[in-house]
């Protein structure tokens, strides 16, 4: 397995279970290991046979103020 981690991703959500944490939010930071295979890609050198990081990132930040969750603990696996 390979592993591509996005590390630091910043946003301002409305996450938790207290009212202040849902009304005032907060600023979160995520990181996110990815583990794939990703030989092909490297014995290729072809881009779209790997990850593109950007959409990670993208779509951490569509998830983390886009939505609302009361756990932290939630684990979005697609």
């Amino acid at each position: 397995m390979d592993k591509i981690s996005v590390h630091g991703i910043q946003f301002y959500g409305y996450h938790g279970v207290l009212p202040e944490e849902t009304e005032l939010g907060t600023r979160f930071a995520v990181d996110v290991d990815l583990f794939l295979d990703l030989r092909e890609a490297g014995l290729s050198d072809d881009l779209t046979r790997t990850v593109d990081y950007t959409k990670v990132y993208d779509l951490v930040l569509k998830i983390g103020t886009g939505m609302r969750f009361k756990l932290l603990e939630l684990s979005l696996i697609h």
